[in-house]
């Protein structure tokens, strides 16, 4: 409901072939050559096409890439879509392949969308998903630190070598600082630098 986006780049996808049920051209992108069956299984195709969300022929298909190390060959430069779920650090190294005015779907598990915020780049928050529904206000509420153990680092909006901290040292309790919201997913768009 908030993006009318048809097409998709899911780097990171292992085995969430999910997206191609609501969206319907999906490219999916993934280094572990043992997920690769999935795509390719007529069963599950047929189940796409049975379950889909949308009117359109599903169009899906897999590549096997480490998208840090190298660019999918076949990926187009112009999704409406970018999706980082769980797969660790990779919206920035994907970025290009969005469209202006596209979309990053994305979850902070890796803290991917840590980085985001606080990166230079032309993403900004625009919606947050809390209790089954997007949220388009009270978007200053994502990113605040409230609590922080380092006397040094002070509360307020979270800063970019707090996001990296977050990438070092992962777990929550580990972390020199508290977050006082953490949404499930967030939705950025691409914005011109």
């Amino acid at each position: 409901e908030l993006t009318t986006a048809k097409t998709v780049f899911y780097p990171g996808c292992h085995r969430h072939l999910t997206a191609a049920l609501a969206f319907p051209d999906v490219t999916f992108v993934d280094f572990d050559k043992k997920v690769s069956p999935l795509y390719d299984d007529p069963t599950a195709r047929e189940y796409v096409d049975t379950y889909k969300l949308y009117d359109e022929a599903s169009q899906y298909r897999f590549y096997c890439y480490d998208v840090h190390k190298q660019p999918p060959k076949k990926a187009r430069q112009d999704y409406d879509l970018l999706v980082s779920l769980s797969a660790g650090i990779i919206a920035e190294d994907c970025t290009s392949y969005v469209r202006k005015n596209g979309h990053l779907l994305v979850n902070d598990a890796h803290s991917d969308a840590r980085m985001i915020y606080t990166g230079d780049n032309p993403w900004e928050l625009v919606a947050f998903w809390e209790d089954d529904a997007w949220n388009t206000e009270d978007l200053d509420r994502c990113f605040r630190v409230v609590q922080s153990k380092n006397k040094s680092s002070s509360a307020g909006v979270l800063s970019r070598a707090q996001a990296e901290e977050s990438v070092e040292v992962g777990t929550v309790r580990k972390r020199s600082f508290m977050l006082s919201f953490e949404p499930m997913f967030y939705l950025f768009q691409k914005k011109a630098l």
